[in-house]
């Protein structure tokens, strides 16, 4: 990615990109990452076999495992993988939830000063 490059009308070029949209990527991917894994170890906190939700879980697993032809030595490596692949799915929307949290209020926060911009730029209304 380019840094940024003022065009001949002394405005940054769009197209060009800016250095600034990389950290702000890479703070939105952070934050991402971080709260993903934070809500994956919460999540995985409510996981145990003595929970009669997870029992449930692995007996549905296994009978559909059975059902699609897999043998019993593996049943319990794919109901992991299969639970496994639920938190990260969960974990996951949970962080974009908080990132368009985030991301929502500190556009309210900035709606108010759009009243501090000054009115130059703003054309006389003629009639």
């Amino acid at each position: 990615m380019a840094g940024c490059r003022v065009g001949p009308d002394g405005h940054l070029s769009i197209r060009d990109g800016c250095e600034r949209r990389k950290y702000r990527d890479a703070a939105l991917a952070t934050l991402l990452e971080r709260r993903s894994q934070i809500h994956r170890a919460i999540l995985r906190g409510n996981i145990s076999n003595l929970n009669s939700a997870t029992r449930a879980y692995t007996d549905n697993a296994s009978s559909r495992l059975m059902s699609l032809g897999y043998s019993s030595p593996t049943f319990r490596i794919r109901e992991l993988a299969m639970a496994n692949g639920i938190l990260n799915r969960q974990s996951t929307m949970m962080a974009y939830d908080d990132a368009f949290t985030l991301l929502f209020w500190l556009f309210a926060l900035t709606i108010p000063l759009t009243i501090l911009l000054p009115r130059r730029g703003i054309p006389e209304e003629s009639e």
